[in-house]
C-alpha cells in the first residue's frame, strides 16, 4: 500500500509538470508531497511494522532474562562452572559436589576527598572471598 501511494504521488507530480505550468505545477508538488507524507505515516502505523518492533523488543527482553539467570557453561570432574550477567558485567562461579569451593571477587571502589581547593579521588581494589561447603 505504501509503494502505491508513493507511485501515485510521483505520477501526479510528473503529470502536472508536463501538462500544466505555474500554480498548477505548485499544486501538483503539494499534492505529491502530501501523498508522500501519508505514505510515511502509513508505514509507521503499519500493523506489520509494529508487530515486528514488538517482536524485537520481546526477544531482547527474553535474552536479557536468560543472561541474568545463572546457567552452566562448563562441567569437568563433577564440578560445574556457572555464569550470569548483571548490568554490563558477566559473573562466574563454580559448584563442586562434596568439596569446598572458594570464590574470590574483586571490584574497584573510588573514594573522593577534598585536597585543598580541588577534589581528589583514590581508587582501591577491594576483594572478598566466599567459601561454600559442597552440596
Amino acid at each position: 500500500m505504501t509503494y502505491i501511494l508513493v507511485i501515485l504521488a510521483l505520477a501526479a507530480l510528473l503529470a502536472s509538470m508536463i501538462l500544466l505550468d505555474g500554480w498548477a505545477t505548485f499544486g501538483g508538488i503539494v499534492f505529491a508531497a502530501t501523498l508522500g507524507i501519508c505514505a510515511i505515516v502509513h508505514h509507521e502505523n503499519d500493523p506489520e511494522v509494529i508487530a515486528a518492533d514488538a517482536k524485537d523488543v520481546a526477544q531482547a527482553a527474553a535474552t536479557a532474562r536468560a543472561e541474568a539467570t545463572p546457567h552452566v557453561i562448563r562441567e569437568a570432574d563433577g564440578c560445574k562452572v556457572y555464569t550470569f550477567k548483571s548490568g554490563d558485567l558477566y559473573h562466574y562461579f563454580t559448584r563442586c559436589p562434596n568439596s569446598q569451593t572458594t570464590t574470590e571477587a574483586y571490584h574497584k571502589v573510588t573514594e573522593t576527598h577534598s585536597c585543598g581547593k580541588t577534589t581528589c579521588s583514590t581508587t582501591k581494589l577491594v576483594g572478598e572471598t566466599i567459601t561454600n561447603e559442597g552440596i
